[in-house]
């Protein structure tokens, strides 16, 4: 909208219930140590009253007195806002969550009232072993910065904010350009502006407070005890991990799945099934902006506390080299079914989607409206990963030699191997979509894909990929630009090149070795007329460096080609992303007796 406000339908006509979620970028992470849990306690206290609505009974009764749920989170970089409604009335809805924050009251005796709201969800968390661990967990990984407090802070910190923080906070982070409104059922998306803009009309404005980057600062494992009267242990093993704009998130996601997703991971068989250790046992993968963490729970009794420790080490261990494709399949199903369940719902309780909106923005965005463009189809990317199926139909010649040089890379390329590779295609077609994902003559014979000069003149291109025809192949997106660079690949093991594989996996090779790859190319693989001279690739190579994003370093390089989502491979994403960061392992003793893990199990930076 003109204010800098975004809003988003997502029309659902075969329902007749309706969602409206407005979101902040305020959370957490926008605070100072001093007043640590303001961004929560300011969510409580919009629900008290407005100029408009002077009553949390007023607020409340729109949204109830039609059958309607009212409600709002915050989280370490979003808050938000919600109700779901009959869809004939969610209108009202609309109206009273931006009045709620357009307009708040924020009396000093409400706050005072709130806050003792407020201390009493501290001390029930303080009450859980769960909580606690978690806690504990961020605390280590994220070490004196907001990431790692709480977010609904302390006591002390609750108890030290004042009304005129608040009020700052305020003006600060409720701004129309830091809002997102969404609305989600049966509605009409005309009507819906309409009704925001009115709503919106005399919002405050200004640019909201950005949060610092989060960083990594332990560089081996930690193991952090915490003594409280439970009867039950509770053990928390924490990874650093990816954050929600790293394409290697979806490792990452499977990975969760595969190892505590449900009744059929591993660590359920391990732990509950066969030996009865724990009730509930599972990891999670958690994304922000800039940042990430890899969780496993499980609750356990106190004397088994090193059992549990051990088995959960081991199946990590397992992954690296025990993983079958079944596994990694069945695990990719279980992801898409629930997101697809998911996608039926317009409740926003789990909050699915519409957390990750407020995750994203202030690192990645400088307005409202680029913010949105930034999250558009995420998840619809996570599908095509999932699926293999792709609806674009048109690729830049800068994407596929994106998607070339990422398949290269995962297959074990080089950077500059990777780059001289896609040069090669270059110099034969110029990426052009249509050799890449079609097919020409070729002296009377047809020739399928970028790389088909060689062995793509038969059915072995398609069928190795996965495809039933030329036009399956064609339709098939990011999934056939990937199989031009893998099917080199598996020319190359095949046949009779492995000098030429091997340059390209060496790092930094000398001119000699790239005149020499590039002669091996023209003779060997390729076998393209002696009157072209070399010169023509080393040109291709030079316009692909003009395309693709700088190199990656060796360790990024490393971590990327064995964080693929590939059978065999996906296993090291665990370990990877342990190595020379941060493991942080929380034990929570309950009544037992304090253990000293670093004597009875050595703790290696791989596990």
């Amino acid at each position: 909208m003109q204010n800098g406000a975004t809003v988003i339908t997502v029309p659902m006509q075969n329902t007749n219930a309706t969602t409206v979620v407005l979101f902040f970028g305020a959370g957490s992470r926008y605070e100072t140590p001093d007043i640590a849990g303001s961004s929560h306690l300011f969510e409580h206290l919009l629900f008290k009253g407005t100029q408009k609505r002077k009553t949390p009974k007023e607020i409340a009764e729109i949204v109830e007195s039609k059958g309607g749920i009212l409600n709002a989170y915050t989280d370490k970089e979003s808050t938000g806002y919600w109700c779901k409604m009959p869809s004939e009335f969610y209108l009202d809805g609309l109206d009273v969550l931006v009045d709620m924050a357009k307009d708040p009251l924020i009396k000093k005796k409400d706050l005072e009232l709130e806050k003792n709201v407020v201390f009493e969800e501290i001390k029930a968390f303080m009450d859980s072993a769960g909580s606690r661990a978690s806690n504990k967990a961020d605390q280590h990984i994220w070490p004196n910065q907001p990431m790692g407090v709480d977010v609904a802070g302390s006591i002390e910190t609750v108890k030290a904010t004042s009304k005129e923080d608040l009020i700052k906070y305020l003006n600060k982070q409720y701004t129309s350009s830091n809002a997102v409104l969404v609305v989600s059922g049966n509605l009409e998306h005309e009507e819906v502006v309409r009704a925001s803009e009115k709503a919106f009309k005399g919002f405050r404005e200004g640019d909201p407070m950005k949060f610092s980057p989060s960083s990594y600062y332990n560089d081996k494992p930690l193991t952090v005890l915490d003594k409280m009267e439970t009867n039950q242990s509770h053990l928390t093993i924490a990874f650093k991990n990816f954050s929600l704009v790293d394409e290697l998130r979806h490792a990452s996601l499977v990975l969760s799945v595969l190892l505590g997703g449900g009744m059929t991971s591993r660590l359920f068989e391990q732990v509950r099934e066969k030996r009865g250790l724990a009730y509930s046992v599972n990891s999670t993968s958690h994304g922000y902006s800039d940042c990430g963490v890899f969780y496993i729970d499980a609750g356990i009794a106190p004397e088994n506390t090193e059992e549990t420790f051990k088995v959960i080490i081991e199946e990590i261990k397992k992954v690296k080299n025990d993983l079958s494709k079944e596994e990694m399949e069945s695990s990719k199903e279980l992801i898409k079914g629930r997101m697809m369940m998911r996608y039926e719902e317009v409740t926003v309780k789990e909050k699915p989607w519409y957390k990750k909106l407020g995750e994203f923005w202030n690192n990645f965005t400088e307005s409202a409206n680029n913010f949105w463009k930034s999250i558009q189809g995420k998840a619809g990317n996570l599908w095509k990963w999932l699926t293999g199926k792709d609806d674009k139909k048109e690729f830049s010649k800068k994407e596929i030699a994106s998607i070339m040089y990422k398949q290269f890379i995962e297959d074990g390329l080089s950077d500059e191997g990777a780059r001289m590779a896609i040069a090669e295609f270059m110099r034969e077609t110029d990426l052009q979509q249509k050799y890449v994902l079609g097919s020409h003559d070729d002296g009377g014979v047809t020739a399928v894909g970028a790389g088909s000069w060689q062995g793509g003149r038969d059915d072995n291109f398609l069928s190795s990929g996965g495809f039933d025809s030329i036009e399956d192949f064609t339709n098939s997106g990011e999934k056939g630009i990937k199989h031009n660079a893998s099917f080199m690949i598996q020319e190359m093991k095949s046949g009779n090149h492995k000098e030429l594989l091997e340059l390209l996996k060496k790092q930094n090779l000398s001119q000699e070795e790239k005149v020499r790859v590039r002669d091996l190319m023209k003779n060997q693989y390729f076998v393209y007329d002696k009157s072209i001279p070399l010169s023509r690739s080393e040109t291709k190579f030079n316009e692909l460096n003009q395309l693709l994003e700088p190199k990656v370093t060796n360790d990024q390089q490393q971590l990327k080609s064995q964080l693929t989502g590939q059978t065999g491979n996906i296993a090291d994403a665990f370990s990877q992303t342990t190595t020379g960061g941060v493991n942080i392992v929380h034990l929570n003793l309950g009544a037992g007796e304090t253990l000293n893990l670093a004597s009875t199990i050595p703790l290696e930076n791989s596990t």
